[in-house]
């Protein structure tokens, strides 16, 4: 169910309709979070879709949170010298609060 939320994100994400994208991104990253526990790769994924989402629909602050969750999970997980959390650091970058 969880991937079906994520695809549906994707979906609308892609189409510009990014509040319903925010609705069904969080709810993967919620279901994934309860079955797989904070330091899966897949919430993780879930959470940088949800900031993405958030970013584009002008919600820099939520946006932030989670890019710099994921950023911390990515420098732990992978290392700085990573393209995962060098993908992370540019979008944190982005963001001017």
């Amino acid at each position: 169910m969880a991937s079906c939320y994520n695809r549906l994100g994707l979906s609308y994400y892609w189409d510009s309709k990014y509040k319903e994208s925010i609705e069904y991104h969080n709810k993967a990253f919620e279901l994934r979070k309860q079955l797989f526990g904070e330091k899966s790769e897949k919430v993780d994924d879930s959470r940088f879709s949800l900031a993405k989402a958030y970013y584009y629909a002008n919600m820099e602050n939520d946006a932030l949170e989670c890019f710099l969750a994921s950023l911390k999970f990515r420098k732990k997980q992978f290392g700085i010298t990573s393209k995962e959390y060098n993908k992370a650091k540019e979008w944190v970058d982005k963001i001017d609060v």
